[in-house]
Formats: C-alpha cells, structure tokens, sequence
C-alpha cells in the first residue's frame, strides 16, 4: 500500500505504508496482491491440536495421543502425554506431557522433547539452498510449570553433516499461557529434497543433559555442534508434577507472525491421515473381540484367500498395517467365517499396491473355499 503527500514544491509522491492499520470500510481500487499466502499458510499439520485418532492419553513414548506430535525422552524423566483441554483463549485443546518420574541428575546424552517432522515437499516454498532462502516464523502458545529458558530447535537431517538451528525463548509466569513468536533464516548450503521424506524437524526441549546443553546457544545459526542445542533450557524432568503445555503452533514463511490459521476438524483429520489413519470411527480404537467390516474373500492356493480394499486416501507411502478380527487373540490377524464358526486368521499377508489399495491374503482353517472376513485395520506411515 502507499499514501500520496505533497513535497515542498507541491509534487505529489507516493511513500509506502509501513504495516498500516484500517479501521472502518476499506475499499481498494486494482488487485491486492499478499506476500505470503492468505489460506493453508501453516506448515504444521494439526497445530490446534484438535485431531487425537490414536487416544487421549498415554504412559508411552512416541505418536501415541495428539496426531503428528510426538513426545521423545531417553533418560530424560517418565512422562504421560495426553490432548487437553487447558487452552488458551481461541483454542479447544492443548498437547500436554507431565512428568510422572522425576530425573534429576541428567544423563550426559539425555533429553525430553515435543516434536513435529515435516515432509521435503511441503518446504520448498522457503528456498533454501539458494542465496537467498526465505525467513520463516514460528509462533505457539505454551504453558510451562518453570519459568526461565527453554529452547525450540530446527534439526535438519537431510543435510549430510546434520545441522541444527535453536532459538531460546523465555517462560516469564509459570503455569501462565503465553504467546511466543520465533523468527529462523532458510540454510544457503543444501537444497531441501523435494520428496516426502523428514527434512526438517522441530523440537520443543523440556529437558536436556550436558552433551546437549554444555555449549553456547547462539539464536538463527546453522550449526553442527551438538553440545550448542539446548544451552540453558530448564529441567522440567527434574520434579514430578511438572507440566508443559502447547497449543496454536504454526509455521509460515515471512519475519511476522499471523493470526493462527483455524482449519476444520475435517480438513486437519483428512491431513493427520497421511500418516497415520484407522477403519474404525473416531472414538474407538481398533482391537480384537469386536465387531468390524466385513468382506468376502476369494480361493487363491490351499488354505489361503485373498481380498482387497482401499485405505481413506493415499497415504506418505506403503504404510504398516495392523489388523484385526472379531474374535478374540492377538497379533495382526483377520476374523474370518467358513459357515461353521468364527475365528481368527492363522497369518496374514498384506501388500499395499499404491495409491491406498490394499491386498491382503489370509491363511485360515482348511479348506479352499471363499470365506466371510471380519476386520479392522491400523495403517502408519508416520516420519
């Protein structure tokens, strides 16, 4: 936007608008070209932390609870990762890990952290391996039960040595929802594949030990000095109790933040199923001894039958596949029927033929006719 003023002889010029704030009804004249984009602007995938296919709550490690979240400790504390609902005003739900068994005395190479991989594909936009690769901002609200420094970090392992960028940030109240903003300049050294493969990861320390602590943190540098990653965070593994909570995270490139962009529950759920998705509704978890789609399968050899079906989208790649029947047991297996009674799948054997069609064949009992299947599924393609 510009403004017309006067100079001392009268001629008009046009002075650009340093961010300008309307108030009113503001009508432009000719296009309004934005510099970023205006919708789907938010790298992150399911930064409301509103989707939770797996559950609600969980005593491991891992992608257990919120989707595209995943908690990481290595003697770091015990911790219980759960979808809450303390949330800051505008939000439903946070991602909240508690510590449930205190470490005090960190290993050297210990840690506890929140993260999020995010695929090649989805960062080309920010340039880097170029001159002059785009600055991105990474804005969240967080809730801690220790005031001072924590640190987020950019960890690259597409490059070939490993390179890290961390950005210290202040809790100043504890127990206290605050709004942080974080500001990283792209790498110049190495191009981001354009493939669907973990290019950059994000890291929210909760704890660190000394290997990655003992160093200096310098704020937007690429480094490859591990004992520089997480230079004066806090130990909230070192007191049972201890909480931290975060909601509202978004990455986008520009120096600024923007509101946080509310996408539906639909559209976030459509996006976590890349990665991880399940035949079952929302709310209920796939397991043995319950009722689930069934399918006729076709004779393929002796005592083996073949059937196919199509996943809910295409997923990142051929993902693992878990399955279920009715009847009780364990393993990954099927509930199938010859028209005596049911049970389960002796083994079974699945191929995922691209683009989410499935092709399974199942061993079960001995004959060769075609049998009725019983069956839920778990597919992950997580990063």
């Amino acid at each position: 936007m510009s403004r017309a003023r006067e100079n001392a002889d009268g001629a008009r010029l046009n002075a650009p608008l340093a961010s300008p704030t309307f108030t009113g009804t503001t009508t432009v004249s000719g296009d309004l070209v934005p510099s970023t984009p205006m919708s789907h602007r938010n790298i992150l995938i399911n930064g409301a932390m509103t989707v939770a296919q797996r559950g609600t709550s969980s005593t491991s490690s891992g992608y257990q609870t919120v989707d595209r979240f995943k908690s990481a400790f290595s003697t770091g504390g015990t911790w219980t990762q759960s979808q809450s609902t303390d949330s800051p005003a505008g939000f439903a739900n946070s991602y909240k890990n508690e510590c449930t068994v205190a470490e005090t005395d960190m290993a050297n190479m210990g840690y506890a952290m929140i993260q999020q991989k995010i695929e090649g594909q989805l960062l080309q936009h920010l340039d880097f391996g170029t001159a002059s690769p785009k600055k991105f901002t990474l804005s969240f609200w967080v809730k801690s039960s220790l005031t001072g420094t924590h640190v987020c970090q950019l960890h690259a392992p597409y490059i070939a040595t490993t390179e890290y960028n961390s950005h210290a940030y202040t809790v100043n109240v504890a127990d206290t929802w605050e709004y942080k903003t974080i500001t990283w300049t792209g790498d110049t050294g190495d191009v981001i594949p354009n493939d669907f493969e973990s290019s950059i990861r994000i890291y929210w320390f909760l704890a660190a030990g000394n290997g990655y602590g003992s160093g200096t943190l310098t704020n937007d540098l690429w480094h490859t000095t591990t004992a520089n990653r997480a230079a004066g965070q806090v130990n909230l593994a070192g007191t049972v109790g201890n909480t931290f909570y975060l909601t509202g995270t978004q990455l986008e490139i520009g120096e600024s933040a923007t509101p946080f962009e509310h996408l539906g529950f639909g559209d976030e759920l459509v996006r976590c199923q890349r990665y991880y998705q399940k035949s079952t509704p929302y709310a209920t978890y796939p397991a043995h001894a319950q009722d689930g789609r069934y399918e006729t399968s076709v004779p393929y050899t002796t005592n083996v039958c073949k059937m196919a079906f199509t996943l809910i989208g295409s997923m990142r790649g051929a993902p693992n596949m878990t399955f279920y029947g009715n009847a009780a047991g364990s393993g990954s297996k099927v509930g199938t029927y010859d028209g005596g009674s049911w049970g389960l799948s002796t083994t079974i054997l699945s191929n995922t033929l691209g683009d989410g069609h499935v092709s399974i064949e199942i061993t079960a009992g001995t004959t060769d006719a075609a049998l009725l299947v019983n069956y839920q599924y778990e597919a992950e393609k997580e990063l």
